[in-house]
């Protein structure tokens, strides 16, 4: 006899639902406009006591998409683009759903805290206003 989900449960899994019906590609625009946001100085990442989710960020001439853990990002990035157009073509052809984290080995990844369409317009939208006013990395 299996037991009825808990809330939480049911919860986690209706936003994955979510997360995984969002598969339009965020497009060349959108792609651009993030890349310009992160050589600004921007970061879309959160930054908070322990795992912080997914993020984006420009360091030392390089985009990396890398974990996030209190504020920082975590090293080595899982992925990293010496080229902006290399960063370009791939977040461009990138979705809620294919950065979801969906099909991760470790249920806690799943879903939790990842890089979706409206946290990506909302990074573009303040991006956009111009650069930040302070560091958002903390130094090494």
């Amino acid at each position: 006899m299996t037991r009825p989900p808990l809330p939480e449960e049911l919860f986690r899994l209706e936003q994955q639902q979510e997360l995984a019906a969002d598969v339009e590609p965020f497009g060349r625009d959108l792609a651009e406009r993030v890349a310009s946001g992160l050589q600004a100085g921007w970061v879309l990442a959160y930054g908070h006591r322990d795992y912080c989710g997914m993020g984006l960020h420009w360091r030392d001439g390089r985009f990396c998409y890398a974990e996030i853990y209190d504020g920082r990002p975590d090293e080595p990035a899982l992925r990293v683009f010496d080229e902006r157009g290399a960063f370009v073509e791939w977040f461009a052809r990138q979705s809620t759903a294919s950065l979801a984290r969906l099909d991760d080995p470790k249920p806690f990844f799943r879903g939790n805290q990842v890089i979706a369409r409206w946290r990506v317009l909302e990074f573009v939208t303040q991006a956009d206003a111009g650069p930040p006013a302070y560091p958002q990395l903390p130094p090494d």
